[in-house]
């Protein structure tokens, strides 16, 4: 092969010639403060010319993927987050659930066909099979606080809207931080 020179101590053949930069042609400063020539020092002369390079490169191939996979899983995290908690929020104005934390009405009664709202909780189950499914029960704020229901005052109606209200602004400050 044939070399031609290319800097003060570098020799460039013909095979290395696909490897080369633009950017090799200036010289910079090393974490040592010395200054090097073309593409680098001495330590890195030493390694395969072109290892840096094959490094960069599959480094500037994989990472958009990398982080085109990482915000579609962030993506669908944030609307899995954002789902169930609208649904506990909207819920939390009526009351809560005994037995599941974060709970909405639906998922602490078993689904949308066991809520009764006239009672304002859940239907009666009948025996499950399963232990531990009738542990959770929906409690409504009038009935938490010892107050009449909504249906037979408006103590029940005032103590939902000023909980719901409150929340509703506890939730707006925090959002604003």
């Amino acid at each position: 092969t044939t070399s031609v020179a290319c800097g003060p101590a570098a020799a460039v053949s013909m095979e290395d010639s696909q490897c080369h930069s633009p950017r090799s042609d200036y010289p910079y400063t090393d974490s040592l403060g010395d200054m090097s020539e073309g593409e680098g020092s001495a330590a890195m002369a030493s390694a395969p010319r072109c290892q840096q390079h094959l490094v960069a490169e599959a480094a500037r191939v994989v990472l958009p993927w990398v982080l085109s996979t990482m915000l579609g899983i962030l993506t669908a995290l944030t609307g899995a987050f954002i789902a169930i908690n609208c649904d506990f929020l909207g819920d939390l104005r009526f009351g809560f659930c005994r037995g599941i934390a974060f709970a909405d009405r639906n998922r602490c009664c078993g689904g949308s066909e066991n809520v009764d709202l006239l009672s304002e909780g859940c239907v009666p189950r009948a025996a499950s099979i399963l232990s531990g499914q009738g542990d959770a029960e929906w409690v409504p704020w009038p009935e938490f606080f010892g107050v009449d229901s909504m249906l037979q005052s408006w103590a029940g109606y005032m103590l939902s809207f000023t909980i719901y209200a409150l929340s509703s602004i506890i939730w707006t400050g925090l959002a604003t931080m």
